[in-house]
């Protein structure tokens, strides 16, 4: 057998023809090998015949009788079936049962012989269609599997996991238990989200927060947020600050820069307050403030969990610069005034995060809008955020997108947030955030 035998029937049929080999040098002796494998050449192979011509003088009907089974079973091991195999000699060709055929039934096809292809055929075209075909195997390969992946997320995500966390302060007396739903997007569990208000019942919430994208700013109207929050506030305080969806749909704004804060409340730099927002009417603030849904724009509330006293700070203005514009007086109060209570700071965006230092921070910290970098991957992180680009999370990036961080020294919980509509949501279910509050 020599080591340089080609074949003609691409990547596979070479692949076939040389585990075939390998396998006849175990099976036949050295002699065998020497007198009559290393004189074959692979004329064809195809699902059903592989083809053999032998270019020495030998009488082939000898080898037929003698090691023709044994080396059909080499042929059929290496292909993984059964295989009919028929041997050439010049131009005449030997079947399986040993009947002769006359030159006019000879079939010539393409050779593969040790050291190179036939003399009737070129060797790049047959390369050329080889590699053809594999790429084109690797392609459909690649899109099944990309439909398999996409499919299956798109009906796993169809529910939601629900991610635990445990945060320690000596300003709790007992256990508070904070559920956090982020990035919802009008997606619903169930009708009238019965699904998702009848799990938040079992986990008996001491409050919920709610961080933004509730609604879906391209939706006809707001239905699917002010029916679950009707059914919210029976279970828990329920605590609600504006995503990007909500500001699109109150203000008409996106980023929330101070140049369109300014020119939206007619501020400068010598007044500006978020008064003017506390001020303005909006349909959607309303509504919610009506079911008794408690909707914070730069600004913040003490409520009673049990025994122990929760200011909650709502930022209305993430982008980092337009915050500290317009709402450092009201942060400043709630930060630094009755210390001993516990300080919840919800924000959409997370990015203020990556800007603050000191210790401005609240003793906890809850944000959303990344939607985890919408496709996950393994010891890798997120593979896009609208901010922070590809891959935000890994190598030098190390943004904080998905997950729990430590800030100054007090934890941030980002949520992936709640929608179930993106089609490319690919290794992030839906998560419902679970926070439990301890004394120690």
């Amino acid at each position: 057998m020599r080591k340089d035998t080609k074949t003609g029937g691409g990547a596979a049929g070479q692949i076939i023809w040389d585990v075939a080999c390998r396998r006849m040098s175990k099976v036949f002796s050295e002699r065998v090998m020497r007198n009559w494998i290393e004189h074959f050449t692979l004329e064809e192979l195809n699902a059903d015949r592989a083809a053999i011509r032998y270019d020495g003088n030998l009488d082939l009907e000898n080898f037929k009788g003698r090691y023709l089974d044994k080396l059909t079973q080499c042929l059929a091991w290496a292909a993984g079936h059964e295989l009919k195999v028929e041997l050439y000699q010049g131009k005449k060709k030997i079947r399986g049962g040993g009947r002769r055929l006359s030159e006019a039934e000879d079939v010539s096809g393409h050779l593969w012989k040790p050291g190179g292809y036939g003399k009737n055929v070129p060797e790049k075209k047959n390369r050329f269609s080889g590699a053809l075909h594999v790429l084109a195997g690797l392609l459909i390969l690649c899109l099944v599997t990309a439909a398999v992946v996409v499919v299956g997320n798109a009906l796993k995500n169809r529910d939601f996991k629900e991610t635990y966390y445990q945060v320690g302060s000596g300003k709790i007396s007992e256990n508070m238990r904070i559920i956090q739903i982020s990035d919802l997007h009008d997606s619903s569990y169930g009708e009238h989200n019965e699904d998702l208000v009848s799990r938040m019942e079992e986990l008996k919430p001491d409050l919920i927060v709610l961080t933004g994208d509730i609604i879906d700013e391209s939706g006809d109207d707001d239905t699917v947020a002010l029916n679950l929050c009707e059914q919210m506030v029976d279970l828990a305080p329920v605590y609600y600050v504006w995503g990007n969806h909500e500001t699109m749909a109150s203000f008409d704004l996106n980023d929330m820069s101070i140049e369109e804060i300014d020119e939206l409340l007619g501020c400068d730099e010598d007044n500006r307050s978020s008064e003017g927002f506390w001020d303005m009417e909006d349909d959607l603030k309303d509504s919610l403030e009506d079911l008794g849904v408690h909707v914070l724009w730069n600004q913040y509330e003490t409520v009673q969990i049990g025994r122990s006293q929760v200011d909650i700070y709502g930022v209305l203005t993430g982008n980092a610069y337009a915050f500290w514009q317009y709402a450092e007086d009201s942060y400043t109060e709630f930060r630094y005034e009755n210390t001993d209570h516990f300080k919840l700071l919800l924000s959409h965006e997370p990015y203020i995060f990556e800007t603050w230092d000191g210790d401005s921070w609240a003793d906890l910290s809850l944000a959303g809008h990344t939607h985890g970098g919408e496709i996950r991957i393994p010891y890798i992180g997120g593979l896009y955020e609208y901010q922070y680009g590809f891959l935000p999370e890994f190598g030098k990036n190390d943004h904080m997108i998905s997950g729990q961080y430590d800030v100054e020294g007090r934890p941030l919980i980002i949520s992936n947030g709640m929608s179930k509509g993106d089609l490319l949501r690919i290794n992030n279910q839906p998560e419902l955030v679970v926070v439990d509050v301890n004394r120690y």
